[in-house]
C-alpha cells in the first residue's frame, strides 16, 4: 500500500476529514493526486468546498512577510451523506515558483475546509524538491564550498513570484585559484530553469541583497552537475 502524507485532518462530531498526498517530496512542475476523505457512520455534511493553498514565507530586510503563489479547488461538490467513507480525489501540478526547502527554507501547505459558517485553516510544511538546484549545490561543493546560509529573501526587481532563494556557500578547499571566500548565489526560479546572480566577499555592500548586485545573471537550464559546474566555475574565475 502506498505510503500517505495526510497534510490536513479535520474532526467535528464524530466525523473527519482527511486530505493527503503521497508520502515523500513532491517535485515541482509535477502531477500530485491529492485524496480528500469523508470519514463518518452514517452521516450528513454541512462542507461545502476544500481549498489548497501553496504559500512561502520570505524576509524583506528586517521584515518576514508571506505569499501564496497558488491556490486549487480539490472539492467543490463534497458528499451531503455517508455511511462509512467517501473519497475523492483531484489532480494538482506543483508551482514551479514553489521554494526548494533546504535547511530553513520552508514551503507551506495550507488547506482551508469551507461550511456554510465558518472557514477552518490547517497548515504544514511540505518537502519541495527541484533538480537545476540539486545541480548548482552538487557543483558548488564540488568546486570546494559549502552551504553556509539559505534563505528566501525579497526580490524588488522580479515580474513573478515576489521572492528568490539565496544562498552563502564557504570556501573550505581551495579547488579553484583565487576563489572567494565567500559566495552568495541569488537563485530566481523560472518555469524551465534558474537565474543565478553571483555576489562574492570581495563585492564589499553588494553582498547581501539582489538589488545591490549589478552583474548580469546566468541561466541555468540543466540538470547536469558538470555542466553547471562549467557555468559557475567561468563566473567565479
Amino acid at each position: 500500500m502506498e505510503r500517505k502524507n495526510v497534510i490536513a485532518t479535520h474532526e467535528t462530531n464524530n466525523k473527519e476529514v482527511k486530505v493527503q498526498i503521497p508520502a515523500g517530496p513532491v517535485t515541482l512542475n509535477e502531477n500530485v493526486n491529492v485524496e480528500i476523505l469523508f470519514s463518518g457512520k452514517r452521516c450528513r455534511w454541512n462542507v461545502r468546498e476544500v481549498l489548497l493553498s501553496f504559500e512561502a514565507p520570505y524576509r524583506e530586510r528586517d521584515t518576514f512577510r508571506r505569499t501564496e503563489i497558488d491556490r486549487f479547488v480539490l472539492v467543490s461538490d463534497p458528499p451531503e451523506y455517508t455511511e462509512l467513507t467517501e473519497t475523492r480525489s483531484a489532480s494538482i501540478t506543483i508551482p514551479w515558483e514553489t521554494p526548494r526547502t533546504i535547511a530553513s527554507v520552508n514551503a507551506i501547505a495550507s488547506v482551508e475546509i469551507v461550511t456554510p459558517t465558518d472557514t477552518v485553516t490547517y497548515e504544514t510544511n511540505i518537502d519541495v524538491k527541484g533538480p537545476y538546484l540539486e545541480a548548482i549545490f552538487d557543483a558548488m561543493i564540488d568546486l570546494g564550498f559549502a552551504p553556509r546560509d539559505i534563505e528566501c529573501i525579497a526580490d524588488p526587481t522580479a515580474a513573478g513570484p515576489p521572492f528568490l532563494q539565496a544562498f552563502t556557500f564557504q570556501l573550505t578547499d581551495q579547488c579553484l585559484r583565487d576563489a572567494p571566500d565567500d559566495v552568495r548565489l541569488f537563485c530566481r526560479f523560472l518555469e524551465d530553469g534558474i537565474t543565478v546572480f553571483v555576489a562574492t566577499d570581495t563585492d564589499n555592500n553588494r553582498f547581501e541583497n539582489i538589488d545591490r548586485v549589478h552583474k548580469p545573471g546566468t541561466s541555468i537550464r540543466s540538470s547536469e552537475m558538470e555542466t553547471v559546474r562549467d557555468r559557475i566555475e567561468s563566473i567565479l574565475r
